[in-house]
């Protein structure tokens, strides 16, 4: 219990480190304004990043009237009629704006409405298009993105309904309070994790305590005797899979930044933890499906399975390609080498290894002789949905082995969930571990039969010699 609840603080904790919850909608600010230059644009709210960013401005028609303006990158721009300000003078301002919820990663539904309410008079009120945005990429008073339709800094201010003023990043103005009301909201997935891993956390605690010395003991020889003998394959995998993550890299810091075509099914993700399939066009940009004003892509949703816990947990939205793809080419390696291990036990015996040069040619060749190596040329989508459906693919190729030697029901499963998991990542190889499957299922059936028959001709020929 002492453990699941120190699990369960130093996860919750974690997660409050990196949450920075979206202001409350709609946003009610005070606006002073100064007199400006009839034709200068300056910002009020400014949220995203080069290539995607919404802005909501001030422009001056003369220098006591102004429009509000919104602009986002990639769609035409909106403004409101005229409104005269008396400068110097507070008044309300009243901000909402898809922007300001719209976070990547986040698990509530988009929203797409904008209504600017100043001085208690509706001037813009409509749905409009926007950008999904990082949760520290939210901007008041001044707009750090560049090229920038508007000037660097807004010559008036905004306040805060408590008096402080509103300028800079949003982040710099959330207290520990705030932020911890805004991780207490729902949706809830994030806790319910949480929860799940404290539970896990004390379980295995749990069995530990109850583990004696003496098979404590047995499991580390075990463990010293397994390393031991597939050494060979320890050494050759390192270094197969060292170069793979040199090409990978390519002598950068892969984990730094989104790459192109990286976060596709860090979107996918969130949206099947909202209830649906379709992602934001920024997505896959030019290659989605347009079909009733939203947007899908044509891959399978295994790899977006798999992200779902870390998306949770907020962790690594945009930059989990090149981890995954790293796990993955490492899995084909094990097993692509427990399969050699099941062929040579099955021939051999139980108790036989491959031999020393079987494991370094097979992983060598596995590793760089493959197209497993031309895709760690390039981590992106793609790629990774290839290397994803391998890798289920051969899961299921050995559990099926296992489900066929040993006739266990648990494999046969195992098999069949694995072969569903790489047919929706890669259709190709996933076709084939479901084959491999039904092959074996039917060897399975006609095993006992064969052996029956076998037997019968053997005593009928002992029949036959003693007659």
């Amino acid at each position: 219990m002492a453990v699941g609840l120190s699990a369960l603080f130093l996860l919750s904790a974690l997660c409050l480190s990196w949450t920075y919850p979206p202001p409350p909608t709609p946003l009610q600010v005070e606006l002073v304004l100064e007199k400006g230059v009839p034709g200068s644009v300056q910002p009020l709210v400014v949220m995203g990043q080069y290539g995607a960013a919404d802005f909501l401005l001030v422009r001056y028609v003369d220098e006591t009237t102004v429009t509000f303006d919104y602009e986002t990158w990639g769609f035409p721009g909106i403004s409101s009629r005229p409104v005269g300000f008396e400068p110097g003078a507070r008044r309300p301002l009243s901000i909402e704006m898809p922007g300001l919820s719209n976070i990547r990663g986040q698990l509530r539904p988009e929203t797409k409405r904008l209504c600017i309410v100043y001085d208690g008079l509706t001037v813009l009120d409509q749905e409009v298009s926007s950008h999904l945005r990082a949760s520290t990429a939210l901007y008041f008073g001044q707009s750090p993105i560049e090229p920038s339709p508007c000037e660097p800094v807004l010559s008036g201010k905004l306040f805060r309904a408590d008096g402080q003023e509103l300028r800079g990043r949003m982040v710099d103005h959330l207290g520990f309070w705030d932020r911890f009301r805004g991780w207490l909201k729902p949706p809830y997935w994030q806790h319910v994790t949480l929860l799940l891993l404290s539970l896990i956390a004390a379980a295995i605690a749990h069995r530990l305590a109850r583990v004696s010395q003496e098979r404590l003991y047995e499991i580390v020889l075990f463990v010293r005797a397994s390393l031991h003998r597939h050494r060979w394959f320890i050494v050759s995998a390192a270094a197969v899979w060292t170069v793979y993550a040199y090409v990978l890299f390519h002598g950068q810091a892969p984990f730094t930044y989104p790459r192109a075509l990286c976060w596709f099914y860090d979107y996918q993700a969130t949206s099947i933890l909202q209830g649906r399939l379709d992602v934001p066009y920024v997505a896959l940009p030019g290659e989605a499906y347009h079909i009733d004003g939203k947007f899908y892509g044509y891959f399978g949703i295994t790899p977006a399975l798999l992200r779902i816990p870390l998306l949770v947990l907020q962790i690594g939205f945009g930059n989990l390609t090149v981890p995954f793809m790293l796990a993955e080419q490492l899995g084909c390696l094990i097993l692509a080498y427990l399969i050699l291990c099941r062929l040579i036990a099955r021939i051999r015996g139980p108790l036989s290894a491959p031999s020393p040069w079987a494991a370094v040619l097979l992983t060598a060749n596995i590793g760089w002789g493959s197209n497993l190596f031309f895709l760690g040329s390039r981590g992106f989508l793609y790629h990774e949905a290839i290397l994803c459906g391998v890798f289920f693919a051969l899961a299921s190729v050995y559990l099926a082995q296992r489900y066929r030697d040993d006739s266990g029901r648990r494999f046969w499963v195992g098999a069949l969930l694995c072969g569903t998991l790489s047919v929706h990542a890669r259709a190709t190889v996933g076709f084939f571990a479901l084959a491999f499957l039904g092959v074996s299922a039917l060897e399975r059936l006609c095993l006992p039969w064969y052996h029956t028959a076998a037997r019968e001709e053997q005593w009928d020929e002992v029949g036959g010699a003693e007659a």
